[in-house]
């Protein structure tokens, strides 16, 4: 109960100061020529997070304890955190209207409200739905590596290691794609490659093939985030950015790591192998799980295509909602 208490605390203001406060500053203090560069260096920084906590924590974890990773973790992002804040410069933004907090959630479930920022929250849904089809498979990927394919976890570790590391490479690159080609263009290419990688490890068998197909399939992931990431901000109304960016939480998390792991759990069960694993019965993921998890993100090109980007000359802003929204 303690575990699950602070773990809520520690979501609600993470949630509070990166998903809505941070989010809304980057659009705040980007233009339409230059976010997709901007969110391309922030999901960058994201896979380093990420790569450290792979690459460092395992042996941290084995020489000091969980707890040490603990407080290590949390002071350094308490003062990276502040420091950030401290030092970030407020962007000149258009003044709030006069209406307060309960009148603007209460306006947020209406469905004019929704009607009006239609294209938002078609994005919204197809992230929701991208996100549900990479929770299918991403909780037991580890697992799949190491008991399906019978990799050593430090082999296993590395496959991880190298895909991330090429998200890393990837994330910059997209940033300035999507810059130049624009959104849907990207995401309309990304998305089906994307899918392909991930139906494509159902099949690997051998080191190499793993290696190679980790690659494409995070590298990939990292083009496809850093576009959808673009185009939402790009969308968000510029007097409530920090409103739509907190509406990313019930989409991204909710929609996606609720039912996502169900789905990937029923299907482990259903088709994976039942295996004496230290002496008790486990059933190994089986490679169902990426094809259901491609199928399912596949679908978010439904909403995808109701959406139209276009740029207005004068004021540079992205207009969401197709002729017939």
């Amino acid at each position: 109960m303690v575990c699950i208490l602070w773990d809520c605390v520690m979501t609600f203001f993470g949630s509070t100061a990166y998903d809505a406060s941070f989010n809304a500053y980057v659009v705040d203090a980007t233009t339409v020529e230059n976010r997709g560069f901007a969110v391309g260096v922030v999901s960058l920084l994201g896979y380093v997070s990420l790569l450290l906590i792979y690459g460092f924590a395992v042996f941290f974890i084995e020489a000091y304890g969980y707890f040490a990773v603990f407080y290590l973790v949390g002071a350094v992002v308490s003062v990276l955190g502040t420091l950030g804040a401290l030092l970030a410069v407020e962007p000149q933004r258009r003044a709030e209207s006069g209406a307060g907090v309960l009148s603007r959630i209460r306006e947020s479930f209406s469905a004019e409200f929704i009607r009006k920022h239609r294209g938002v929250f078609l994005i919204l849904l197809a992230s929701g739905i991208q996100g549900m089809g990479y929770q299918v498979y991403f909780p037991y990927i580890l697992l799949f590596i190491q008991h399906y394919l019978g990799f050593p976890l430090h082999i296993a570790s590395l496959v991880i290691f190298v895909a991330i590391l090429s998200g890393i490479v990837a994330a910059v690159p997209a940033g300035v794609l999507v810059d130049r080609l624009g959104r849907k263009t990207v995401a309309l290419i990304a998305l089906p490659l994307n899918c392909a990688a991930v139906y494509a490890l159902s099949f690997v068998r051998g080191l190499p093939d793993a290696i190679a197909l980790g690659v494409a399939w995070v590298s990939l992931s990292s083009v496809l985030g850093v576009t959808m990431g673009t185009w939402l901000r790009d969308l968000y109304p510029e007097e409530k950015r920090g409103e739509f960016s907190g509406y990313t939480i019930p989409f991204n998390v909710a929609f996606t790591m609720v039912p996502g792991p169900l789905i990937g759990s029923w299907l482990i069960h259903a088709f994976g192998k039942r295996r004496l694993i230290n002496g008790e019965e486990a059933v190994i993921p089986a490679p169902a799980i990426f094809q259901v998890g491609a199928a399912i993100a596949l679908l978010s090109i439904l909403p995808m295509l109701r959406v139209r980007e276009t740029i207005q000359k004068k004021k540079a802003s992205w207009n969401g909602a197709s002729p017939a929204a």
